[in-house]
């Protein structure tokens, strides 16, 4: 993998993420990351990323409305995300139904 994008508005989480990577032996050229969902989508509009990692409760845009704003780019990331949604718009709904790779639960 080139490029992981790790989307989470607590920067001590991260750094959790970010570390857990590069101890896991995955290969991945680049780690980037970023605090709410605008920059992510900002980010992915302007170059390639082969994973996203993001939460889902953030700041402006979260992470359910920047997976539904990815879907147009070209360029889509896979998508990974650790609960389902809490969200009042998606409360119950999987996060597989909506474009994400659902992981163990927190």
């Amino acid at each position: 993998m080139n490029t992981l994008l790790i989307v989470e508005d607590e920067k001590e989480s991260r750094q959790a993420v970010k570390t857990i990577v590069r101890r896991s032996g995955v290969p991945v050229s680049n780690i980037m990351e970023c605090g709410d969902g605008r920059t992510a989508l900002e980010i992915l509009e302007n170059q390639q990323v082969d994973l996203m990692l993001t939460g889902i409760r953030m700041p402006g845009m979260d992470g359910v409305s920047l997976v539904e704003a990815i879907q147009g780019l070209k360029h889509k990331p896979l998508v990974a995300e650790s609960l389902f949604f809490t969200v009042n718009r998606h409360a119950g709904t999987p996060c597989s139904q909506v474009g994400m790779i659902v992981c163990p639960e927190k």
